[in-house]
């Protein structure tokens, strides 16, 4: 996705954390369009999260779903967080 974005890596990497058991590596790449996330201690299945469950679903890391929508959040460039709402009665 990076090199189809045209962007490369930013310099070091966040630790993103649950607790000392559950943690993964993040690198951003230019303008948030690319994330790469390596989990630590972590199989071949769906990360979901302390108390997650089910088959091909590991509560042993972090809740990528969670991980996700707070990264789509920050990084949507299609979102004016700065102006409100044009209405309309057209």
């Amino acid at each position: 996705m990076a090199a189809l974005y045209g962007v490369s890596e930013l310099p070091g990497s966040n630790t993103i954390s649950e607790d000392a058991t559950r943690t993964g590596d993040e690198t951003l790449c230019q303008d948030g369009h690319v994330s790469i996330l390596w989990f630590n201690g972590f199989d071949h299945a769906w990360s979901g999260g302390q108390g997650a469950s089910g088959s091909y679903i590991n509560g042993s890391s972090i809740n990528y779903a969670e991980y996700l929508g707070q990264y789509f959040a920050t990084y949507n460039q299609r979102v004016d967080r700065n102006a409100g709402p044009v209405l309309s009665n057209m």
